[in-house]
């Protein structure tokens, strides 16, 4: 059925307040709780079978997915995000399984395996915006992997991921904690600056 994308819209929000409202409490307490709100979406798929989370995104999103069961079985996913876009809300769930999309047209994205030399390092140090001095124990995080590092008595950090758009997170204690976007393509070295928390 042609419809113009304004009444796809409409459609999708209706079903999907349709779902909401049929499912009631228990949609709340679903493992893969994937909600739109006007084309952005909030994901919460914290140790879910990456089959489930993709059939639960293409059912709110309208995404055409294609790939085959064999690749995604037996794999899980720890996607959280939040107000993304439909394709983002999909490299989330991907992250880390060793699967990656590739896009053959405006809402269709074929699934297939990561090569297997995508990895990298990203490596560095993390220091004091102020005075440059390193930061000892410096905590380093990647949600969506659940992987991190801490740095070394030199503030030297190094840390193996995934080739593909991660979110890093780095905290200090009584420093304000910075959130980083990073599109790993090759090995990175990356200085990280922490300000001091105002309290």
């Amino acid at each position: 059925m042609n419809m113009p994308p304004v009444g796809r819209r409409a459609l999708l929000t209706a079903v999907l307040v349709l779902f909401t409202a049929a499912s009631g409490p228990a949609a709340a307490q679903s493992p893969t709780d994937t909600t739109a709100t006007q084309d952005r979406y909030t994901v919460d798929a914290q140790g879910t079978p990456l089959s489930a989370a993709l059939d639960r995104l293409v059912a709110n999103t309208g995404l055409d997915l294609v790939y085959a069961t064999d690749l995604v079985r037996g794999t899980t996913t720890h996607c959280q995000i939040t107000d993304a876009p439909p394709a983002e809300a999909l490299r989330c769930l991907l992250l880390g399984t060793g699967v990656e999309a590739e896009r053959r047209g405006p809402e269709r994205f074929v699934l297939v395996p990561q090569p297997d030399d995508a990895s990298h390092t990203l490596s560095g140090f993390v220091v004091d915006a102020q005075s440059g001095e390193p930061l000892v124990g410096a905590n380093l995080y990647v949600p969506a992997l659940r992987r991190g590092t801490s740095t070394n008595p030199h503030g030297f950090y190094s840390l193996t991921l995934p080739a593909d758009s991660v979110r890093l997170v780095v905290s200090y204690l009584g420093y304000e904690r910075t959130v980083l976007p990073l599109a790993l393509r090759s090995d990175r070295r990356r200085t990280i600056e922490l300000s001091r928390s105002a309290v």
